[in-house]
């Protein structure tokens, strides 16, 4: 996958997460959860973008356990992270509900099939250099 690519599925995942974070602020029970819904988009972003340069490096290598060992490395380091970033917005501003997982959880998915996506090319790419 190019870089290309990757920049133009980037922002068509970002617009369809802003689309759904935007559609949850008229939703009056999540509305104050909104500020978590940009935080996150701004978060999985920078992963993405993070994630995208190290994997397709490690695509490139000889040693196929690189490439797989990142996918895992990056999936694990996500949901820790993430799991904090709950823990943090719970703690800091003591919801009154656990409706303030949408947002965060919404975003998640949709960048988690992004990356399930560009991840999967790369992983293509890799075996096409093999053959």
């Amino acid at each position: 996958m190019s870089s290309k690519n990757f920049l133009t599925n980037l922002v068509i995942a970002t617009l369809i997460a802003a689309a759904f974070i935007y559609g949850l602020s008229f939703v009056k029970s999540l509305e104050p959860y909104s500020l978590l819904g940009w935080g996150s988009i701004l978060f999985f972003v920078l992963w993405s973008i993070l994630m995208y340069f190290i994997s397709r490096k490690a695509a490139a290598n000889e040693n196929k356990n690189v490439f797989t060992n990142a996918i895992l490395g990056f999936t694990f380091a996500k949901l820790f992270i993430s799991a904090g970033i709950v823990y943090a917005f719970f703690r800091i501003t003591e919801p009154d509900s656990r409706l303030f997982l949408i947002p965060f959880f919404g975003v998640y998915l949709i960048y988690t099939i992004f990356e399930t996506h560009f991840m999967m090319k790369l992983g293509k790419t890799q075996q096409t250099n093999d053959k």
